[in-house]
């Protein structure tokens, strides 16, 4: 706490003012409480119920585990500390336009008084919330004197550079329980991370069971009891934003649609998918299915869905998807063969990309009737359809943000914004966590390989990467609204998922917040001290060295590295 200008600060705040290095102490979790906070009564419910089920919970596991110890400057005698908060406006969710702003100080001018006075200030409850992250970080337990200690003058102004800070974590592969879910939430919030990006759907599974359709997950989990009901989703939405984070929904298609779309010839909808499970093509993904944009009924079931998540995920954003479309599954389809000869086609490729076009069309008109008329921001993943001429005429600027999974190093950044769009960055090779492990279905790389370390995804910097480009434009860079990592589930299952994600998620997260002028050898003693942190509070995080380089920090530098110095 005390060997650093910075102490173990993460992420890093954007304007870290002052930080003493002198510590005060205090007893015990009582000794620690909200004074006063001037907000609107639903705000304030909100800070009492983080306070007490979350704050609380950090300094409890701190006290039963925390290794590191300081040793001071500190005085003997204890503290009350008193917490003063004001949130100036009633804001209950997050949106890519909120403001996670905070200002926190700790002040004790009067040494006699035994009292130390945090005071936080925030424009909503979310940097409220992140205030109060950032101030059980000045905190640790001190096992050999048996007390607290905390800084005794602190002065932090911050806000997060990126407004978009997120991990997609794939539950269609494989069903992950509520229980682990949470845990990955846990992890994003110590780190300040603000969006759960939730890819429900795909042609191996439909495990969600919603009231207006509950075919599709009677049709599409694997199993009855590997669903997640509306009670769990909405337990899950509420969880969440106590902890800072938004969940955007993402209901994948006209791909990566199969399981749990049969119902519809069966029960009198008409073919809803093609090629459900057809062996006798070659999907990317093991498993094929390709939604039917010319029957009628297919936009009234995706009209239920939509209602029911904008219902249960009031999210400000709804990915639609759409990527790796396959036209061979439609044209082996005699219902679309007639249908493009009714229409003058001749099945050309352009023909099936004006198929593509009809889906897309529908489905955000869809969206907008289920919304009750009022336009939301759809997301779509990069494709060949985002790379055609004029294919804003298709996807509408003012409608669509367009999260890229193309290489860093592709032209898709600089000609996306070039467009007018906004994007959100998930660059396989920056931002794939799930890689380097070979492919799941035979003995050759990944598409994804090689694994993605901390140090890569720390010193990656998503707007120094775009400006490296060409004819980029420093006024167009708030186009990049941010970035997300992605875990993908092909071979990962609920009790391995936190190790997948953590503590990587954590580099990931200061370089979104602070934009940081640091390399990850400035940062590697903060890292691994969050790693440990966190591990306290109950994630499991992937270890990343030996537990000694974690007592004996700056030793364990590789030699022969060019960005390590010699000793």
């Amino acid at each position: 706490m005390t060997c650093s200008d910075v102490g173990t600060l993460w992420p890093l705040p954007t304007n870290l003012e002052y930080l003493s290095k002198a510590l005060v102490t205090f007893d015990q979790v009582e000794d620690i409480s909200i004074a006063t906070c001037d907000c609107d009564a639903i705000t304030e419910g909100l800070v009492n119920t983080f306070f007490n089920d979350v704050f609380l919970g950090y300094l409890k596991a701190m006290r039963a585990t925390d290794p590191d110890i300081p040793t001071g400057p500190f005085t003997q005698d204890t503290f009350q500390v008193e917490i003063t908060i004001l949130v100036e406006n009633p804001q209950e969710s997050l949106t890519l336009r909120t403001d996670e702003s905070y200002s926190l100080s700790i002040i004790s001018d009067d040494l006699n008084s035994k009292k130390l006075s945090v005071g936080i200030r925030a424009s909503t409850y979310f940097g409220a919330r992140h205030a109060m992250e950032t101030l059980s970080q000045l905190i640790s337990w001190n096992n050999q004197k048996n007390t607290f200690q905390i800084h005794d003058q602190v002065l932090i102004t911050d806000a997060p550079y990126f407004p978009h800070r997120g991990i997609s974590v794939d539950t269609a592969r494989q069903f992950i329980p509520i229980q682990y879910l949470k845990k990955v939430i846990d992890g994003m919030s110590f780190n300040k991370l603000n969006t759960f990006h939730w890819h429900l759907s795909d042609s191996q599974s439909f495990p969600v069971e919603l009231p207006s359709f509950p075919q599709l997950a009677q049709y599409g989990a694997y199993y009855e009891n590997e669903v997640y009901s509306a009670e769990d989703i909405l337990d899950l939405v509420e969880y969440a934003m106590l902890r800072g984070i938004r969940l955007v929904p993402e209901l994948d298609g006209p791909r990566h649609a199969a399981n749990g779309w049969q119902f519809g010839e069966i029960e009198g909808l008409g073919t809803l998918a093609f090629c459900i499970n057809d062996d006798e093509l070659r999907c990317r993904g093991g498993v094929c299915g390709l939604l039917n944009p010319i029957n009628p009924n297919l936009y009234i079931v995706l009209e239920g869905i939509f209602r029911d998540l904008r219902h249960l995920i009031p999210s400000d954003q709804f990915h639609l998807g759409a990527d790796e479309v396959v036209f061979h599954c439609w044209n082996k389809s005699m219902e679309i063969q007639n249908w493009m000869f009714d229409q003058g086609m001749s099945g050309t490729k352009d023909d099936f990309y004006a198929l593509w076009h009809l889906y897309q069309t529908n489905t955000l008109e869809t969206l907008i009737r289920a919304n009750d008329g009022q336009r939301i921001k759809a997301t779509v993943w990069t494709s060949s359809l985002t790379q055609r001429d004029n294919f804003d005429q298709v996807l509408p600027v003012e409608d669509y943000i367009i999260q890229i999974w193309t290489n860093h190093d592709e032209p898709t950044l600089p000609n996306l914004i070039g467009q007018g769009y906004e994007v959100i960055l998930s660059h396989e090779d920056v931002y794939y966590l799930g890689c380097g492990q070979g492919s799941w279905g035979d003995k050759a790389p990944a598409h994804c390989d090689p694994f993605k370390q901390w140090r890569d995804i720390y010193d990656f910097d998503p707007l120094d990467n775009y400006l490296a480009f060409e004819g980029s434009e420093i006024d167009r860079s708030d186009q990049i609204l941010g970035a997300e990592l992605g875990m993908w589930m092909e071979q990962t299952y609920g009790p391995t998922l936190e190790a997948q994600i953590f503590p990587r998620s954590a580099a990931f997260a200061e370089r979104m917040w602070t934009k940081p002028n640091l390399n990850w050898t400035q940062a590697e003693i903060r890292f691994i001290h969050q790693r440990q942190r966190i591990v306290e509070r109950g994630v499991i995080a992937e270890s990343v060295q030996m537990y000694w380089c974690h007592q004996n920090e700056g030793r364990c530098r590789v030699f022969g590295d060019p960005s390590v110095p010699e000793p």
